[in-house]
């Protein structure tokens, strides 16, 4: 249940950064194409964007308190844009979906796009990138050196 009581605040803090991250993402996408650039390629671009702007609110406010933070800046970094751009290349696939294939406006298919894939991009990165969740946790303390079962079982009940 204590595991339940700090992913629920965290979700809510990674919904939050999302919003700001889908708004910069929007914005961005409504500039370049009004500048003319390819929808597509705007919305990649937008893409990006949103993704870095994310990670810097993430590390520092949504996940700020979690064991993965003992990695340096650049592999939790790596580690979100990994990850992201799984999740973006989902994204990048239903807006084309929405957009192309649908007939929706570009702006509504890219929101949609964005919300569909917000669960999976917490779950992967609360879990790979800032060990939110216990097999993370255990994970991350074997990378960090050798690691016995008294280690592994302590690992498991902190969560």
């Amino acid at each position: 249940m204590s595991s339940l009581k700090r992913i629920v605040p965290t979700f809510g803090r990674f919904l939050a950064v999302g919003l700001s991250g889908t708004i910069v993402n929007l914005v961005l996408l409504w500039f370049l194409v009004n500048l003319g650039m390819d929808h597509f390629l705007a919305a990649l671009l937008a893409t990006e964007f949103s993704i870095i702007n994310n990670f810097f609110w993430n590390d520092q406010w949504t996940f700020k308190q979690e064991s993965g933070r003992h990695h340096s800046i650049l592999v939790r970094f790596l580690r979100f844009q990994a990850v992201a751009s799984i999740t973006a290349v989902m994204t990048l696939g239903l807006f084309s979906l929405f957009y192309q294939g649908l007939k929706i406006h570009y702006l509504l298919a890219q929101f949609c796009a964005i919300g569909s894939a917000t669960l999976v991009n917490f779950s992967i990165n609360g879990w790979l990138t800032w060990g939110l969740f216990a097999p993370a946790r255990v994970a991350l303390a074997s990378i960090s050196g050798p690691i016995t079962n008294v280690k592994i079982v302590k690992e498991i009940e902190e969560c």
